[in-house]
């Protein structure tokens, strides 16, 4: 009885060793430009949606990049500030220096950009990393 329970104990961890759990999906890095109507966008967000995986990355002067985004047809939403001029602007004294800071215009997209499920914006992510994916909105 006792050898039978242990020939089942080691029968179920080989089968949890040999992998009957969920596996990594696997991820790439998509760098780009992105531009709304001709104008690139300065700043937000951009996000990645394969499945029920969302990889997200950062909208810099009309560049983006998601470190991990995953392999295979994804939908794509963009998001960015409402305002269209982002508070940079500041004034500050420390130690008798003063840092003033810019103002960055935001160029911002229409509603229907924030959800993939009405952007209409696609793209298939390949296995290679990194690799780059332009994206022009009209």
């Amino acid at each position: 009885m006792i050898r039978r329970l242990f020939v089942a104990c080691v029968g179920f961890g080989f089968l949890l060793a040999a992998g009957c759990g969920p596996s990594e999906a696997p991820r790439a890095e998509v760098t780009g430009k992105i531009s709304y109507k001709g104008k690139p966008l300065t700043v937000g967000s951009v996000n990645f949606i394969g499945g029920n995986i969302v990889a997200s990355g950062t909208i810099e002067n009309g560049q983006y990049k998601v470190a991990d985004a995953p392999v295979g047809d994804v939908q794509i939403s963009v998001l960015t500030p409402a305002s269209t001029a982002a508070p940079m602007q500041m004034k500050q004294k420390v130690e008798g220096k003063s840092f003033t800071g810019t103002n960055v215009e935001v160029v911002p997209v229409p509603p229907a950009l924030n959800d993939p499920a009405t952007s209409g914006l696609k793209y298939t992510v390949k296995a290679e990393s990194p690799q780059t994916y332009d994206i022009a909105i009209p």
